[in-house]
């Protein structure tokens, strides 16, 4: 990751797909991760496998998120995020737009305000958000290229925000991936 000594990160959609690859991959390099996703009974499955703390979180519950402010977090992996809403705008239903953008861009946005203030206090972190390339091409998908257009923009934003924090952005915007 760096020659940074970071001790612990958050990864956030730990239970599948790309976050649990994170975990498994941060893990094995040594660092202490806590890995947060709603299913229960599948964050078991991951601490038993690789050892690492587990927190049950819906990323879009504010209390819950905003708990995360207490901890002492060096690494952000903003993982969480979902697909819906793949119709056309004009056939999109209004639950699919909602649960998209508070997950997608609203709850990433929460994250970094509950999380960054700590990293900045300590002059150290990295923040890593995961993106799409929908984000960042046209695709036939208003609601779903739009949240992670978003999630680019926000990084963008966020690199000048943290200039001289001693705390990095880092966006990644994988292609199509098999995973839920």
């Amino acid at each position: 990751m760096s020659d940074i000594n970071y001790k612990t990160a958050l990864v956030t959609g730990a239970s599948s797909g790309i976050g649990k690859s994170t975990v498994q991959a941060l893990i094995k390099s040594g660092i202490h991760v806590i890995a947060a996703a709603r299913r229960t009974d599948r964050l078991e499955l991951l601490s038993k496998e690789t050892g690492c703390e587990t927190l049950t979180l819906d990323v879009r519950n504010r209390d819950e998120v905003e708990k995360l402010s207490a901890l002492e977090i060096d690494v952000l992996i903003n993982n969480a995020g979902l697909g819906k809403g793949f119709a056309k705008i004009f056939e999109t239903k209004r639950e699919d737009i909602d649960v998209t953008t508070d997950t997608n861009v609203t709850s990433l946005l929460h994250l970094l305000r509950c999380v960054i203030p700590g990293m900045v206090k300590r002059k150290k972190g990295h923040v890593v958000n995961i993106g799409s390339i929908a984000g960042l091409y046209p695709i036939s998908s208003c609601v779903y290229g739009g949240s992670k257009g978003a999630v680019h923009l926000i990084n963008q934003n966020l690199r000048m925000e943290l200039s001289g924090t001693g705390v990095r952005a880092t966006e990644i915007n994988p292609g199509r991936v098999d995973t839920e």
